[in-house]
């Protein structure tokens, strides 16, 4: 199968898609008309958020049959054009979930820890301690609004934060 890669994907997914024997196209930052041109030929396209798969687009890929969404979240893809043709839509909503568990983290730690503001004085040359005291995330709260398959993976990974060294800490040091 002929797969056209329209945005950057990773090196790994592409390797995947290779090794299955597909002949794999990336073809990045293409719109409209000159997407339509590049899909001649092509049966699946493979787009994350950035690529607007509209009815003139679908209208031009006579040979497409399936259009995968890497992430989750179709409003970029007219999928009434889409069933009409006969084309698949499909994302793959699985495949963030941990990544964006983790990088809540990330900022929830630059947030606390005042990392931006620290990084922006040092880079002027100015340090003052006092300017850049944290919080631990120990002994918060955190609020989640909804619970699906992100708001879980948050939860899950927020009980290490809930967790304290100090008895570790004793055992060591008595």
């Amino acid at each position: 199968m002929k797969v056209l890669v329209a945005e950057s994907l990773d090196p790994a997914g592409l390797a995947r898609l290779r090794d299955a024997g597909h002949e794999v196209v990336e073809c990045a930052g293409l719109e409209g008309p000159a997407l339509a041109e590049a899909l001649h030929g092509v049966q699946a396209l493979v787009v994350r958020g950035g690529t607007r798969v509209t009815e003139e687009v679908l209208r031009g890929a006579p040979t497409l049959r399936i259009v995968v969404r890497v992430g989750t979240g179709l409003d970029h893809v007219d999928l009434a054009a889409a069933r009409e043709r006969g084309v698949q839509v499909a994302d793959t909503p699985l495949a963030s979930v941990v990544s964006v568990a983790e990088h809540t983290f990330a900022l929830l730690l630059a947030l606390e820890r005042h990392l931006a503001r620290a990084d922006a004085d040092l880079r002027r040359g100015v340090w003052s301690h006092s300017q850049h005291v944290g919080r631990e995330l120990y002994g918060r709260v955190l609020g989640l609004v909804g619970f699906g398959l992100v708001g879980r993976e948050v939860a899950w990974r927020a009980r290490a934060f809930g967790r304290s060294s100090s008895s570790v800490a004793r055992r060591v040091h008595s």
